[in-house]
């Protein structure tokens, strides 16, 4: 099985590292672990990977990303997906959490195959920016339920 992983860092192996939330945000406990995150989706890696800091929602169903600061987005920005073949580790290393996304816990780092650099605009050919003033001057409607 071929998986992602999004970044803006360019990295010689991946690496597992300490998974973060905001305060007062709701994660499950096994989406905030020591661990590698994956995903079967390209589209969604290139979302995690061209996000500003700050809070985000990206919705796998609607292909809508929601972001604290939209206006920090950086179209320019280099960003990397890393493109990874499960087969080269032991299946019980990986674990599958939502949507797609897979975590490796039991292994410090692993190899990848290749890795994509592109601009951060990428992201907006699969998502669409909600609250993001484009290259138009159009702000897209943010819809609050």
């Amino acid at each position: 099985m071929i998986l992602y992983h999004g970044s803006q860092n360019k990295y010689d192996v991946l690496k597992k590292h300490q998974a973060e939330k905001g305060e007062g945000v709701i994660v499950p406990e096994n989406e905030l672990q020591n661990a590698i995150y994956l995903s079967t989706n390209y589209a969604y890696a290139l979302a995690m990977a061209s996000m500003p800091k700050g809070l985000t929602n990206i919705d796998y169903d609607k292909m809508t990303i929601e972001t604290e600061f939209p206006n920090d987005f950086d179209p320019n920005k280099k960003i990397y997906v890393y493109t990874i073949d499960s087969e080269k580790f032991p299946k019980e290393k990986l674990e599958f959490l939502k949507d797609g996304m897979q975590a490796i816990y039991h292994l410090d780092e692993i190899q990848y195959e290749s890795v994509d650099e592109l601009p951060a605009s990428e992201v907006l050919k699969y998502y669409k920016l909600l609250n993001y003033e484009n290259q138009e001057g159009v702000i897209n409607e943010m819809k609050i339920h």
